[in-house]
Order: structure tokens, then C-alpha cells, then sequence
């Protein structure tokens, strides 16, 4: 069984006694499934950790306990239409104590009418206790597995949720331990039409994610699923016009109750022609972004787990010579110009630098001031190479920064390699994949981390794009520039180990970056 699912959960066994006939459920291929009727479900609650469902009321609370067995857990759903549920199941007279009613959050009916074609499987748990296809018994209950299309569900939803048991035998012969209950990770991506924004949904979609992500006008969400119908039914698209207003927020979250998690992505760029102004366009929605989102991500995200903040190296340094051979790039590491200065420089790299380090502050101060209930990690890339896959306006022209540097080395603006800009980068897919594992990992809960690291200069990137066989007779030649380059010294061994992160070679990102800007340039 491949994708995360919408329920999984544990019911009592079925009945002995007479039963009306159960309602037809269409099921994938190759799964076994049984449906007892959900009165009698609801009647039949007894000790063990029991779910139940009545028909009308979704689910019921855990059965009386024995005199040697605590009664089941209670279990309740809260879906968009209905707020019931289950109580905590009773003391066992002499024995242990009731099951504690617990709480499954489910998401709501997707508004995006796409997601309802689109079939899902059950996953088992990670713990010891996993279901089993088909039919299985242990001692007289037998546990069964259901699997649904959301199609189904969609269709059942105004009568409450079908059932899906799945017995799962614990130590004692006498108690069934439930199954963790598997919902599809809903999460909230910011700037979803951005080059890195773009692989995060696809690394997302194909973790089992349901991604909600934002643009500022209704036209960028149009172009991602035109250029990517595939995500269709997993990804759904919201405006967001200005991200330093915390009412948009609030209305994201106050409609979505279940984002587990959030990848905020959007920032101002630094290849925008039009930001010129210091405050207006780098300081303000830098700051004011990241806190605008927190806040309101506190306030209205109950089940929110985490946040990964798309950092950038620049936060701690600006590349250039003087700051590289003073000493490695650490997590630590942070740049030295002040607001100042950069508003009396005036320049548009400079800006940005600094918007990019005054917002992360912005971030942990939030954090150490309002110890919210979810973790934040900020990851800090250099350079970000790879396809790009986002909506490209104009062939080549519409390229992003990085992107526009590969295609400067072989689109004839260089009759030689030209200086490196900063020695150090990460493929944009090894990036997405950083991001999604922070997500559930507990060793980057509230750090920064360097990421990647991967040491480059442009000689080599020309070198691993000599060998690509349409680049033939395009490349500059070798200038000699690149031996004054001061290499730069990244520490991100932790960011690297804690997410368990393999990257691939400079040959492979080179080679894909360079046939996604050839199909470009030829729809020109």
C-alpha cells in the first residue's frame, strides 16, 4: 500500500448477533473489505481499546470495562460538518484504568473538486502493531481492512464517516492495541509558484501530502496547474496578495483547522527589477511576513506541528572575500552589516542580504518570547541549482536568478568563465527533500542549520556541463578567474546528518538543469 490515507483506525470485533445488511463499498483492487452495520458496531463497544461508530453520530466513546480489563479509549473526529465524538471509556471494576478519550482531527471536504477523482490507500502504522491485508484473526475477533476511495467519502460525508476497523492484538490476549489513525499531512506552502516553492510541492505531493498553497494573484495558481495537472488533486491554491497581512493568514487557518504543517517559501527576491526601496521592499515584508504568518499560525493552527522557513545563506554572510576568509560559515554565523548600513548602501544585493538576516531574527525572537506549541527550523542554502519547474513566463527570458546564471555559461554571453559568485550551492531537489524531512524530525526543531554546503566553482559547472552533448561548441573558455576564488568554508554537517541528507553530483544537477533550459529556449 503505497500513499498515506485518509483512516485507519481499531473497532471492536463484530458481532454474534443478527445484523442488518451492511451498505455496499467499493474498495481498490485487491483488498478484502467488510463493512458490519454501524448500529450494531455501535452496540457491540466492550473492553479493549474499542472504536466505534453509530450511523448518524460518528463516533461513540470505549466500551465498559471488565472486571480485569480497563474500558476502551474513546475516540473523536471533528470533520468540517460535525463536532461529536466518543467519551473515555469506564474504569474496569477491579482492573486497570479507562482508555483516555482521544482526539482525530480529519480534514475537511477539499475544496478543490479535483481531489475527489483521485483514490487513496491506507498505510499501516510504524509501530509494532500493523494491519494486515484481508481478513485476520486473533483468538475470536477479527480485524479487517478497509480501504476507500475519497470519492466515497466524499459521498458519505453528510452521513458521517464509513467505518474502517483494523484489530490489532497487544500483549495481553484480552486488549487490542489501536492502530495510530493515518490522515494525509495536510500542509500549508507560501510562494507556491516560486523555482524552490515548486519542488517542495512535488516532494510533498509524493510524501503523501495534501499541499494548500498561496500566490499573490489568481493567474500564478492557474499557470502551476496548468504547467502541472498532475497535482491536481493534491494541491490546492489560495490568494495571499500581501504576506504582511496577518487578517490573510487568519483566514487561511480559521478555514483549515488541519495544517499540520507549514513551509513558508515566499520572500522578497532579489532578481525583481521593481524592489528598489531598502524598507519598503526587502526590510518590511521580510520582517513583517515571517511574523504576520507566526502570529496568526499561534493564534488560529491548533494542530499545527511545525514550521521550515526557507533561510538563505545570505543571512549570514554577503560572499564576498573579506567575509569568507575571516572563518567558516557556521549555524552561528550571522552578517554583520546592520539596518544602516544597508539603507545607506543602497544596494539591491546588499538589501536583500540584510532583509534575508533581519527577518530570521525576527523568526527567533518570536519564538523565545511566545514559545509557540509548534517547532520552527529555518534552513540556510547557498546557491540553488536545478530544473527549474515552476511557470517560466517568456522561455528563457522568465528565468529566476540561479537558473539564468547556469544559462549565462553556455547562451553565448561569456567567451569566458566568468568570476565565481559564491562557491558553494545545493541542488533545488535536494533542498525540497530538506525541507520535507524537517518537517517530522525532532532534531532540527527550532535550529537554523546550514544546508547542503556542497563546494563549486564556475569552472566546474562548466565542466560538468561539457558533458552534455547539445552544449557542444556553446561553453566559454577557461579563464583563469576562478583560481583567485577564496573557497568558502561551510559547516553543515549537522543539518546534513540530523536529516539524513544524500545530494546529488554536480554532473547530474548540471546535466537536468541544462535539458529543462533547452526545452525553454526552444519555445522561444
Amino acid at each position: 500500500i503505497a500513499a498515506p490515507a485518509f483512516a485507519l483506525f481499531h473497532a471492536p470485533a463484530p458481532s454474534t448477533q443478527p445484523s442488518e445488511t451492511a451498505p455496499a463499498i467499493k474498495t481498490q483492487p485487491a483488498i478484502v473489505s467488510q463493512l458490519p452495520p454501524a448500529s450494531i458496531i455501535a452496540q457491540q463497544a466492550s473492553a479493549g481499546d474499542g472504536r466505534s461508530m453509530n450511523s448518524l453520530d460518528a463516533l461513540a466513546g470505549g466500551g465498559v470495562g471488565s472486571e480485569d480489563v480497563g474500558g476502551g479509549a474513546g475516540a473523536r473526529w471533528t470533520p468540517a460538518d460535525a463536532n461529536v465524538g466518543g467519551s473515555t471509556g469506564d474504569d474496569g471494576d477491579d482492573g486497570e484504568e479507562g482508555g483516555k478519550d482521544e482526539l482525530f482531527a480529519i480534514p475537511p471536504l477539499p475544496r478543490n473538486p479535483e481531489m475527489a477523482k483521485s483514490p487513496f490507500s491506507l498505510k499501516p502504522s510504524n509501530d509494532d502493531y500493523q494491519c494486515h491485508e484481508g481478513v485476520t484473526t486473533h483468538g475470536s475477533t477479527t480485524g479487517i481492512r478497509l480501504v476507500l476511495s475519497v470519492t466515497k467519502i466524499c459521498a458519505v460525508l453528510n452521513h458521517r464517516y464509513p467505518v474502517c476497523t483494523c484489530d490489532l492484538p497487544n500483549a495481553s490476549p484480552n486488549l487490542y492495541k489501536p492502530s495510530l489513525l493515518i490522515t494525509m499531512p495536510s500542509t500549508l506552502l507560501t510562494g507556491a509558484n516560486s523555482f524552490v516553492a515548486a519542488h517542495i510541492i512535488d516532494t510533498l505531493i509524493k510524501a503523501g501530502h495534501y499541499v494548500t498553497g498561496t500566490v499573490r494573484r489568481a493567474a500564478a495558481g492557474d499557470e502551476i496547474l496548468a504547467l502541472h495537472p498532475e497535482w491536481k488533486s493534491h494541491l490546492d491554491i489560495v490568494i495571499v496578495e500581501d504576506i504582511t497581512n496577518e487578517a490573510s493568514w487568519d483566514s487561511i487557518f480559521e478555514e483549515r483547522k488541519d495544517f499540520s504543517h507549514v513551509v513558508h517559501v515566499a520572500a522578497p527576491l532579489l532578481d525583481n527589477p521593481e524592489n528598489t526601496d531598502y524598507d519598503l521592499h526587502y526590510l518590511k515584508p521580510s520582517v513583517e511576513g515571517n511574523l504576520a504568518l507566526l502570529r496568526s499560525a499561534k493564534n488560529n493552527a491548533p494542530n499545527l506541528k511545525s514550521i521550515v522557513v526557507t533561510g538563505s545563506i545570505n543571512a549570514s554572510t554577503t560572499g564576498s572575500p573579506e567575509e569568507l576568509s575571516a572563518g567558516p560559515l557556521t549555524n552561528s554565523t550571522w552578517l554583520s552589516i546592520t539596518q544602516e548600513q544597508a539603507r545607506a548602501m543602497n544596494d539591491p544585493y546588499i538589501s536583500y542580504c540584510s532583509g534575508k538576516k533581519e527577518g530570521e531574527l525576527a523568526i527567533w525572537d518570536f519564538v523565545k518570547k511566545n514559545t509557540p506549541k509548534y517547532s520552527v527550523t529555518v534552513l540556510l542554502p547557498a546557491l540553488i541549482f536545478g530544473p527549474p519547474i515552476e511557470p517560466v513566463k517568456g522561455g528563457v527570458k522568465g528565468l529566476h536568478y540561479s537558473s539564468s546564471v547556469i544559462y549565462s555559461l553556455f547562451n553565448g554571453s561569456n567567451s569566458t568563465i566568468p568570476a565565481t559568485t559564491f562557491p558553494s550551492y545545493i541542488d533545488v531537489r535536494d533542498l525540497a527533500d530538506a525541507h520535507v524531512k524537517a518537517l517530522n524530525e525532532p532534531k532540527v526543531a527550532n535550529k537554523r542549520l546550514t544546508i547542503g554546503g556542497n563546494k563549486m566553482t564556475y569552472t566546474a559547472l562548466v565542466h560538468a556541463l561539457a558533458k552534455v552533448p547539445e552544449l557542444e561548441g556553446r561553453l566559454p573558455a577557461d579563464s583563469g578567474e576562478d583560481q583567485k576564488v577564496i573557497p568558502a568554508t561551510i559547516i553543515a554537517e549537522e543539518g546534513n546528518e540530523a536529516l539524513n541528507m544524500t545530494y546529488r553530483s554536480l554532473e547530474a544537477t548540471m546535466a537536468d538543469t541544462a535539458k529543462r533550459i533547452l526545452e525553454l529556449e526552444g519555445q522561444q
